[in-house]
């Protein structure tokens, strides 16, 4: 999951993605949970920053990461701060009003335990009664939408195969790229493979993971809105707040 041939095109392969549902709930959050302004908030997972680039348009003081070094490159290209970091060391003090880890970032921790690493690396760099929004995938959207789905695109200068398929005995749902670049209009002439792999847990062993003594739930919601999710959820939200050090 290092995302280098996918990076230069990944825009383009999810120009389909509505990221303006995510700005209105984390605008509705804000509105309900925070009092402050103007509201910093740090993106763990934040691919190429066009949720970033959005958020700084409405007025946030946002800084982006993400592990892979490909995306950074083109995050940097929307927004100033962004930096290469793995959720579960961030390299960044205290400080900031939220924390946000969306479009099924987290889905790529493999374990529980990398879960628990993070919870207690995000309410490091949170202030008192700061907020840790992210959301999961769950089994109802790779079950119904991505067990052995195929697609394909023509870009110009690249081409991409991608299969997506869920694998039920170890609840992974994996997302193989092919990518061809062409150089000079010429016939394809350099190949990537990519292979991602994301592991779905329940709602119920997320929260167990959450410690007590560091946040409190606020909610776990289904899709974009405040509705309780249910098990037919395609997209699940949870929303932590931190707890100050006794």
């Amino acid at each position: 999951m290092v995302y280098t041939g996918l990076a230069p095109i990944y825009d383009r392969v999810m120009i389909h993605v509505r990221y303006e549902q995510w700005v209105g709930l984390i605008t509705r959050i804000v509105k309900k949970y925070l009092s402050r302004t103007p509201i910093t908030v740090f993106e763990i997972g934040g691919g190429t920053a066009v949720l970033g680039k959005m958020l700084i348009d409405k007025g946030f003081a946002y800084t982006g990461s993400d592990i892979s070094t490909s995306m950074c490159f083109e995050a940097k290209k929307k927004v100033g701060r962004f930096i290469v970091a793995d959720g579960r060391l961030l390299p960044v003090k205290s400080g900031f009003d939220m924390v946000l880890f969306l479009y099924d970032g987290i889905n790529y921790l493999m374990n529980l335990d990398d879960y628990t690493r993070l919870f207690s690396e995000t309410w490091n760099i949170l202030k008192p009664f700061g907020l840790f929004l992210f959301d999961i995938t769950t089994f109802t959207n790779s079950i119904h939408y991505f067990n052995d789905y195929y697609d394909h695109e023509d870009l110009g200068e690249y081409f991409y195969s991608r299969h997506s398929y869920y694998q039920e005995s170890d609840h992974t749902q994996h997302n193989d790229f092919t990518i061809y670049r062409r150089h000079n209009n010429s016939t394809p002439d350099e190949k990537m493979n990519e292979y991602h792999t994301q592991k779905l847990f329940h709602p119920e062993e997320i929260s167990a993971r959450i410690p007590k003594d560091k946040f409190d739930l606020i909610g776990i919601w289904d899709g974009y809105g405040f509705k309780k999710y249910s098990d037919t959820s395609e997209r699940i939200h949870f929303l932590l707040r931190k707890k100050p050090a006794a």
